[in-house]
């Protein structure tokens, strides 16, 4: 099978942390997961990142427990708390490979000490599927015996073992082609995702006041480390991204942005600076307010990715944080005019209001497509978390009007509230005078 250069689609998880029942999320162009606290909108979000770092050596578990998303987890802290099984089913989907899906469930065992793909499932794009099951028994360092089949075709056995997510034919007893062939492509397609997604967690790092040249991260790391290196680097191959980003700034701060180099023992010395437009007083960024460092590499990674021909996957939590609410529409206006030209896909996990709303302006003032925004309500359930998917319309409107109850109620309670308050005090002034 021929593997183009793709990248997932959907995705979906049961059985994990807070999600008992099957969760599936299907990534538009820009995709906000939304809701309460303690939702589980960062588990979902953390899944991308969590399986990008899964798809290759992972120490031997198939899930890379070691991964920063996951804070070093045990399997039964991954497992669902409400549930019985000592399994996690991880589903991956891809629109335009050869292959279109892929499922995993995983078990864990604990006499052993370790966990073994319970049961992998495979479909290609013209519906074959493969389907290959742990025989529950042989299980070692080598790897462990697997019963498989493609479709109806009679059932064969073969070893297997996982680099992580990614299958791995174990010695040379082998010859069906045809099933090496699907495992191949396979592995190939799984090892696209850690050079695809990009992940920002909610604390990001202050930018060095001094940043040293020829210390290269190579990529965008979740603490917002590189954002400089990917401006620079941009400019060097004739880019404008520290131009878009310096316009971004100026529209929703009042600040222009700049590098500023200097040189010392033959090194190159690089300083993000901030310059409000009406005054001459610039300032290091690690000086000025922190809503101003954080969105910082979420504004540089979007602007560099313009001419790129990688196809990311930007996972971003709370991308407004410690920014003013007057700036979350600028925020989520750059978001959108990322999502119209699809080359990168957002995943943002957001608590803002104002955010939302301005994509509901964009979409109804024709700025962005309807089907570029997918956004997902999650919400506790006696039965564990829940996602709800809402679609928009042409006028930026759910469709069916599915809001979930008490969303977007909050500021107009408030405001009610206030008002309820303001007219009684005056109403008993009234009465004393």
């Amino acid at each position: 099978m021929h593997i183009p250069t793709a990248r997932v689609s959907r995705f979906s998880v049961e059985n994990y942390k807070s999600f008992k029942q099957r969760a599936d999320i299907h990534l538009a162009p820009l995709t906000i997961i939304f809701g309460y606290n303690s939702a589980g909108k960062s588990a979902l979000l953390r899944l991308l990142p969590f399986l990008a770092d899964s798809v290759t050596s992972s120490r031997g578990s198939p899930l890379a427990r070691w991964s920063e998303a996951v804070r070093g987890a045990s399997f039964e802290d991954l497992i669902c708390k409400g549930g019985a099984a000592q399994t996690v089913s991880i589903e991956l989907g891809w629109a335009d490979a050869a292959l279109k899906s892929v499922s995993y469930t995983i078990r864990d065992l604990p006499d052993r000490g370790v966990q073994v793909v319970e049961r992998l499932s495979v479909l290609s794009a013209d519906e074959q599927r493969l389907t290959a099951v742990w025989d529950g028994e042989t299980v070692d360092h080598s790897g462990a015996r697997y019963s498989y089949s493609v479709g109806d075709a009679t059932e064969k056995f073969a070893l297997l073992a996982f680099d992580g997510l990614a299958p791995v034919i174990v010695g040379s007893q082998n010859e069906d082609q045809e099933f090496v062939g699907w495992l191949v492509s396979l592995a190939n397609l799984l090892r696209l995702m850690p050079e695809q997604v990009t992940w920002l967690k909610a604390l990001r790092d202050v930018p060095s006041r001094i940043e040293i040249g020829g210390e290269q991260v190579g990529r965008l790391q979740s603490g917002g480390r590189g954002a400089t290196e990917l401006l620079l680097r941009d400019g060097t191959n004739g880019g404008s991204a520290l131009s878009k980003v310096s316009d971004w700034y100026e529209r929703a701060t009042g600040n222009s942005l700049r590098i500023e180099r200097a040189a010392f023992k033959n090194k190159d010395l690089f300083s993000v600076v901030l310059n409000p437009v009406r005054s001459a007083a610039a300032s290091a960024i690690a000086d000025t307010g922190e809503g101003m460092a954080q969105v910082y590499p979420v504004v540089a990674f979007l602007a560099s990715q313009e001419n790129s021909d990688t196809k990311a996957i930007f996972a971003v939590e709370h991308p407004e944080l410690h920014l003013h609410p007057a700036a979350h529409g600028e925020l989520a206006s750059l978001f959108c005019s990322v999502a119209q030209r699809g080359h990168v896909t957002s995943v943002v996990e957001t608590h803002s209001e104002n955010f939302l709303l301005r994509v509901q302006l964009e979409i109804a003032e024709g700025r962005l497509r309807p089907d570029a925004v997918a956004l997902y309500w999650v919400r506790q359930a006696d039965d564990g978390a829940r996602v709800e998917a809402i679609e928009f319309d042409a006028l930026g409107r759910p469709k069916d009007e599915r809001w979930p109850p008490g969303m977007f109620s909050e500021n107009i309670e408030q405001a009610r509230q206030l008002a309820m308050v303001r007219r009684k005090k005056l109403s008993e002034d009234e009465h004393r005078s």
